[in-house]
């Protein structure tokens, strides 16, 4: 073949995978333009506020796992609110039917204070029905790794890096005595005030958290003890074997309230 000849095949394999190249690109372009868009309402730290975004779809189910963002129109489980189709935040929180938190307080009034204490985990009533029931909101926080955390210090607590549940089953609904949910992961939930104790549990085939508050019960001990492996919610330390101490006084480590506005 001579040179000219060699010339022309060349151009010719050259042409050719341009057009594939603007082939592929075009269709490319053409996909993502069909991609169908989700507005979340995005949270902005710095300001405190939520903000409308339009998104593709695969990036909303991002934002809403890693940053706590949500659909307009609803609770949002992480910032504890409800939000407009606009995204400002309801006036109106919903009612957090059981919480169990450590009180930081430096005057302890066992009333949950979100800019003090540490919230461990909290039932709300997402539905706004007024009492537990399917399709309720679980979200766990932080847990005391000993009986008196310095709220200044996070390596007192460890994290349920799982926070966020919903309710399948309602157990057992008895405001100032005991409510008791299972989750869609399988783990039975308990929120226990009465009988001389405070008592927070969580349970998958066996007892993976128990912080039990002794008040007043001989022969009981406060208890912390909790095994990732029978966690639903993946704590991220565990404090195995338990730890306990002899008191019969109500400890801040560990408090548990029924039915209260959400702050």
């Amino acid at each position: 073949m001579n040179i000219v000849g060699q010339g022309r095949i060349r151009m010719s394999t050259w042409l050719g995978a341009v057009f594939v190249a603007v082939c592929v690109f075009g269709a490319g372009q053409v996909e993502a333009h069909k991609m169908p868009k989700s507005e979340i309402c995005h949270f902005k730290k710095r300001k405190g506020i939520f903000k409308k975004i339009s998104v593709s779809g695969r990036a909303a189910r991002k934002h809403i796992r890693r940053h706590g963002d949500s659909h307009p129109g609803e609770f949002n489980p992480v910032h504890m609110v409800t939000l407009d189709d606009d995204c400002n935040i309801v006036d109106n929180p919903p009612l957090v039917l059981a919480r169990a938190f450590t009180e930081l307080k430096d005057v302890p009034n066992g009333i949950y204070d979100p800019n003090q204490d540490i919230s461990i985990a909290a039932l709300v009533d997402a539905d706004g029905s007024g009492d537990v029931s399917d399709g309720d909101t679980v979200t766990l926080g932080d847990y005391p790794l000993q009986f008196e955390p310095d709220g200044n210090n996070m390596g007192d607590f460890g994290t349920f890096t799982l926070s966020n549940h919903t309710v399948v089953v309602v157990l057992l609904d008895d405001p100032g005595l005991l409510i008791s949910v299972t989750l869609d992961s399988g783990a039975i939930i308990r929120w226990e005030i009465g009988g001389g104790f405070e008592q927070y549990a969580e349970e998958l085939g066996s007892t993976g958290v128990q912080l039990l508050d002794n008040m007043g019960q001989q022969f009981v001990s406060d208890l912390i003890l909790v095994r990732e492996e029978f966690a639903s919610s993946q704590p991220d330390t565990d404090v195995f074997p338990p730890i306990t101490q002899p008191d019969s006084l109500d400890s801040s480590f560990l408090q548990i309230r029924h039915y209260q506005p959400a702050n």
